[in-house]
């Protein structure tokens, strides 16, 4: 049993370092809820964690290509008083990191976008 779950780790380490998500949540209990941590006033991961300081590494360095996205707005089921002008649209939707050094490091992700018509 000890070899099994052992096994179990590599696997999802090395799945985890390939970016094969669906790999990942495979290999979980199909009820899992990833929040519940926050609701305890804990941190689900640990950013200073050698795993997930790779993971962040390795993000960093990708250079996504431009792509499509399609959004599903009446999927989601609510209202989003600020997304309704835009539906039916077509445009440009940029995502930029930016990082805020004092005492300490903060990196927040800034969208912005602009629709076809201006």
């Amino acid at each position: 049993m000890l070899q099994q779950n052992v096994e179990l780790m590599r696997g999802l380490y090395a799945a985890f370092a390939k970016g094969d998500v669906p790999g990942v949540l495979g290999a979980m209990a199909p009820d899992i809820d990833w929040r519940e941590a926050e609701a305890h006033s804990e941190n689900f991961y640990r950013t200073d964690h050698p795993l997930a300081l790779s993971v962040i590494e390795n993000a960093r360095g990708r250079k996504p290509e431009t792509a499509q996205l399609n959004c599903d707005y009446r999927a989601y089921g609510k209202i989003i008083s600020a997304l309704e002008p835009f539906l039916g649209q077509t445009g440009w939707l940029a995502v930029s990191k930016l990082s805020v050094s004092s005492l300490e490091t903060e990196d927040t992700l800034l969208p912005a976008g602009v629709t076809d018509k201006g």
